[in-house]
Formats: C-alpha cells, structure tokens, sequence
C-alpha cells in the first residue's frame, strides 16, 4: 500500500510538472483523458504444491475484472507526443485454476476445461510514460500507436493467505513493465472518445517455496495484462 501511495505522488508531480511546461510556453498542448475499462491477465502468476498436500500442482492467477486509468498526454512540435499513464484495479481475487473436467472439440479431440477459484483480494496499479505516434485524421477518427514501460506494482491481501498461499504471495509485486498498444480517437460533437487496447508486459519470480527453490534461482515468468480502455475528454487545457 505504501508503494502504491509514493507512486500515485510521483505521478501527480508528474501531471503537474507537464502543466507548469505549458504555462511557461514549452509545449503545445496538454489533455488529459479519464478512462474506464475491462483487464485481462492473460498468464498464471506461479505454479504452487496442491493444498491438500496430494501429489501434483495448480496454477495461480489474477482474475480479470473492471479497471480504471487516467493519462496526460503532451503534444510538442514534433510527430510523436508524450504521455504518463496511471491504469488502477482494485477488488480483483487471486485465485486457482482448477481443471473441471474434459470437453470434446471433434473426433479424438478433447480439451480441459478449467473454473478459477478465488483465495484472496488482490489489486494492480501500473504507472507508466509512452511516446504517442498519430497517423492522419481521417474524417472523425484519428488513430494512434503508444510505446513505453513504466512499473507494475500487483498487491496480494495477506488475510486471505494461508499455508502454501501465504508462502507464496507474502510479499507484493513491483516489477519494470513493457507497454505497448493501438488506439483510436473519435470526435463526437464537442468531446472526443478514445478507444484504446494494450499490453502490459512484466515479469514475475515468484517465492521459493521448497529448500531446493531456496538455493536456486527460480525462473523467471512473463505476465501479460491485456486491457481494453474508453476515455473521453470534453476539451483540451
């Protein structure tokens, strides 16, 4: 939580260093666009011993679930702008993914399906700077190609961890991230409506969770979040 807290302050000095450029005639133009929108994490965050103590493993993962974003974007003299993006989801569950049994997809083909079983609330704040590439406007749509990394900082609760879990999720997650993603900007009357999809690529170790894992270093895993983003703005400042 504290993390969370010291990266929300750094980037609204960041929102109020841009707006203090523009004042003194340094760039352009600055907007800022609220967003709303859907994440969805694409890889299991760890493999873990069965809790029952059985032989075998399970997967552990974020569920998806509802996110929301807030960017500033600085247009300058030049083809590409600049933006620093905050993307927040709270009230998500980390969880189990459990095979629920086989389901058939043709003749001697069959698939695993799987249920997600939640063990605890988890949360995702990712603060990010990209550079924004516009292609031409065409008619009422403008779109846009964005590139940056930024930090991924996932938070695990730990009152709803125990044995195995808690070894595992003890500690929270800061980690670099990659982001990447396309959009679309469309004017509507006097606001503009900003459709947006990306990734946010980081990685993830995980905790050692047996003596042998102790002297070795695990592996390291990629995550993907991919989310799906609207904002509007009504006009520039």
């Amino acid at each position: 939580m504290r993390i969370s807290v010291a990266a929300g302050v750094v980037f609204t000095a960041l929102i109020g260093g841009v707006a203090d450029a523009r004042a003194q005639g340094s760039v352009s133009l600055l907007h800022v666009t609220p967003r709303l929108g859907w994440i969805e994490p694409i890889d299991n965050l760890q493999t873990v011993p069965l809790a029952s103590g059985s032989e075998g493993a399970e997967s552990m993962r974020l569920e998806n679930g509802w996110a929301v974003g807030v960017d500033a974007e600085v247009e300058l003299p030049l083809p590409l702008s600049l933006r620093g993006g905050m993307i927040y989801s709270i009230g998500r569950r980390l969880g189990v993914r459990q095979p629920v049994g086989n389901v058939s997809c043709g003749p001697d083909c069959y698939r695993t399906e799987y249920e997600f079983v939640p063990i605890a609330e988890a949360s995702l704040l990712a603060l990010t700077v990209a550079a924004v590439l516009r292609g031409p406007r065409i008619t009422r749509a403008q779109p846009y190609l964005l590139l940056g990394g930024g930090v991924k900082h996932m938070d695990f609760d730990q009152d709803g961890l125990d044995g195995v879990y808690a070894t595992a999720f003890a500690n929270d997650e800061v980690s670099a991230t990659l982001h990447a993603g396309v959009g679309t900007d469309v004017w509507v009357g006097g606001i503009v409506l900003s459709i947006e999809a990306s990734d946010l690529m980081s990685t993830y170790e995980g905790a050692a969770l047996t003596e042998t894992e102790s002297t070795q270093r695990r592996p390291v895993e990629i995550i993907n979040d991919l989310t799906i983003m609207v904002g509007i703005r009504w006009m520039p400042f």
